[in-house]
């Protein structure tokens, strides 16, 4: 997530989740995540999920990342939701 604001900084809230099953079907969250960086002006932070030093997922199996987003602060405001690639994982 890169800071592209007029505000010196923003608040940023990331929930994510990553999700395990086939292409087309029912799925499962195998991992999710909320958290909440300030981000600088011109600057960048990454969101992880799972979060570093929480459960790592090792099943095999066919894999899609999730987010929601939302600005806290200054204002508030939304970010587009996202999907990554099903990638699969073996």
């Amino acid at each position: 997530m890169t800071c592209e604001s007029t505000y010196p900084s923003v608040t940023v809230r990331i929930k994510g989740r990553l999700e395990r099953g086939p292409f087309i079907g029912p799925k499962y969250i195998a991992a999710a995540s909320d958290q909440t960086q300030v981000i600088e002006k011109g600057a960048s932070a990454t969101f992880y999920t799972p979060q570093i030093g929480g459960v790592q997922v090792s099943e095999p199996g066919w894999y899609t990342g999730a987010v929601t987003g939302q600005i806290t602060a200054p204002v508030r405001g939304n970010i587009d939701d996202g999907r990554s690639k099903t990638v699969e994982v073996r």
